[in-house]
Order: C-alpha cells, then structure tokens, then sequence
C-alpha cells in the first residue's frame, strides 16, 4: 500500500521535476511529519528535498565554539544594527533608480553557476531586489556588500541574495541560496544569524 502511494503521489506530478525514486523520499519524509511536497527540487541534475537536507544538517551539526559563536553573534548584531539601515537606504535609492534607468544590476559568473545548481532563476533575484530588504551590509577596503532576503514562488520560498556595489548605479548579484540549506546558521525567519561556524563554505 505504501509503494501504491508512491506511484499515486507521482503520477499526480506533485513534485517538481521528480522522479519516483525522489517521489519515495519526499514521501517517506511527509510521512514522518518533516517537511512539504512544496520544498522538492532539483540540486545539481539530483532531486532531493530542501526540508529534509536542513533537518538533517540541524541533527547532526553542532557549534564547534558555542562561547566564539555568541561572541561573534553579539558583534554582529550592533554592527548591523548600525549598518543595515543604511544598506535598505541605498537598496531603496538603487530600486528608484532602476525605474528611470539611472541603475542596473549584473551577474558575476559565479551567481550564474550558483543559480543552475540551486534553481534560482534571474527574475527570482529581481523579486527579491524589488520586494525584499536588507539584514546585512558589509564594508571592506576592497567592496561593500549586502545581503537581502526575500521569499519567492506561489510557495514563499526564502532567498538570500548577495550584492557587491560597486557605486550607488552599478550592482552586481555575486551569490543567492536557499538559506534553509545553512538553517543551523540563521534564525527561524532568516534575518539573523546564530552561529557563526563554517563546516562548508558554497554560498
């Protein structure tokens, strides 16, 4: 009965792109309670689920210096505190400017291999430009970055996107993921973090 489920739940194309080996998973996870049809997607030509790939890095990660990480943490805070409201200042000039062509945005070749492997699309990262609003701006002797979360798609899929600006009419989009896909690092709305610990570093 439970195989004739699977078989049933696929042919419905319930899930995106989805195989039934993939349509065995998302089941399996529905099932014990942890996730949603509405996370599967494809990774790297793969399909898994989103839900199920956060839960398991949330079981078996620890913080490796839970006493760093809240150091850390409380510095970011007040320095974002500071700085964030400015980056939603010049993220709300730089989108008026877009408007009467005074501004552009582009994309570095690693957003573009980025994106194919996370399904992230061009217009997913303008939604979020337009729509979302900045948890992060930061400064360095080379750049000065952002970062804005939004949430895209019928389902409100979460997005984090990376800016480099180059000048207050020159963006380039650099990086965008999921951040469920690093959940042990945020909040549960995704505009803080909590943890500061780097196991893997492909944002």
């Amino acid at each position: 009965m439970f195989y004739a489920l699977v078989r049933q739940i696929y042919k419905s194309r319930l899930f995106f792109r989805s195989s039934e080996q993939s349509a065995f998973l998302c089941l399996k996870i529905l099932y014990e309670g942890r996730g949603q049809p509405s996370v599967c997607n494809l990774y790297r030509g793969v399909p898994f689920c989103n839900a199920y790939m956060a839960n398991v890095m949330i079981a078996t990660f620890e913080c490796t210096s839970q006493k760093e990480c809240r150091r850390k943490r409380e510095r970011w805070e007040e320095l974002q505190e500071k700085y964030s409201p400015l980056g939603q200042k010049e993220l709300d000039e730089f989108n008026s400017n877009i408007k009467t062509g005074k501004s552009k945005v582009r994309f570095d070749k690693h957003f573009h291999k980025r994106s194919l492997e996370r399904s992230i699309s061009v217009h997913d990262v303008k939604d979020v430009l337009t729509y979302g609003w900045v948890i992060e701006r930061n400064k360095t002797a080379k750049s000065t970055s952002i970062l804005i979360l939004g949430y895209v798609g019928r389902n409100y899929r979460p997005l984090h996107v990376v800016f480099d600006m180059l000048n207050e009419s020159d963006w380039i989009a650099v990086t965008a993921y999921d951040p469920n896909s690093h959940a042990w690092k945020w909040n549960e709305h995704f505009d803080k973090r909590v943890c500061f610990c780097n196991p893997e570093n492909n944002e």
